[in-house]
């Protein structure tokens, strides 16, 4: 039986005052791969970044490996939605990835061969060694979303967060992306954040839809009880054709 790495009891935030998440319920069982999914401002990326300990709950409690999330935080690697990088700073998308081997509080860090090692792996697997001497400012999106998951994978998690992957990449861009997910979800739990339904349907174990409150559904399928917090029919295209997940319903 799978052991639950996340577990998250009666989560409540807000931002100065206002709510953002209310009575969050969530357990992720190890190798499982879950899609966030919801409206924008539903506090998704906030409960990503709850659970890496960024920052504190109102109240409740979360506890990641069976600790406070920012005991283990080296053992999750986050893939933000984006890495804001002064364009004037002439870094090397290797140089990028190297930070992954980071550790948070321990000061500077001085690089050595098994971090290099290590980075190379992970540009390796990403498929983006052959950009290890370019500048950031010279990469398309879907290169510079690969280097900022080798850049998590460099740090050699058990657990990786994304927050909207594949928002920068064109079709066929997110297709492949997707399949390298899939293949590292065989060594390690994912949890995702996406506005793409297909991912729900073709890769995730799940599906937890997030808007102030949380409705987890321990398939891959989309239930009416989460598209009543969308308030409207949603339609698919699979193979060139439109397919309409729910019935739609009267104004």
């Amino acid at each position: 039986m799978a052991r639950e790495v996340i577990q998250i009891r009666d989560l409540w935030f807000s931002y100065d005052g206002d709510p953002v998440l209310r009575e969050v319920n969530l357990t992720v069982k190890e190798g499982e791969f879950l899609a966030l999914i919801g409206p924008n401002g539903g506090g998704k990326t906030t409960l990503l970044k709850l659970m890496l300990g960024l920052m504190k709950p109102d109240r409740g409690s979360i506890l990641v490996f069976g600790k406070a999330p920012q005991e283990v935080a080296h053992r999750i690697g986050y893939v933000p939605q984006s890495l804001h990088l002064n364009r004037g700073i002439p870094v090397t998308a290797f140089e990028v990835v190297l930070m992954g081997r980071r550790v948070p509080g321990r000061g500077r860090h001085r690089y050595e061969r098994q971090d290099q090692m290590a980075a190379r792996k992970a540009m390796e697997r990403m498929g983006v060694w052959a950009l290890r001497d370019k500048k950031m400012s010279a990469l398309s999106g879907g290169q510079h979303q690969r280097l900022l998951i080798a850049r998590a994978l460099a740090a050699e998690p058990e657990m990786l967060f994304l927050d909207e992957p594949a928002a920068n990449i064109d079709a066929k861009g997110q297709g492949a992306l997707y399949e390298l997910l899939k293949a590292l979800n065989a060594r390690m739990t994912i949890l995702l954040v996406s506005h793409d339904l297909m991912v729900v349907s073709r890769h995730s174990h799940a599906v937890a839809c997030v808007n102030e409150r949380l409705h987890y559904h321990d398939e891959a399928e989309i239930t009416e009880e989460m598209m009543d917090i969308f308030e409207c029919p949603v339609d698919l295209i699979a193979h060139g054709q439109p397919h309409r997940v729910l019935k739609p319903h009267e104004d």
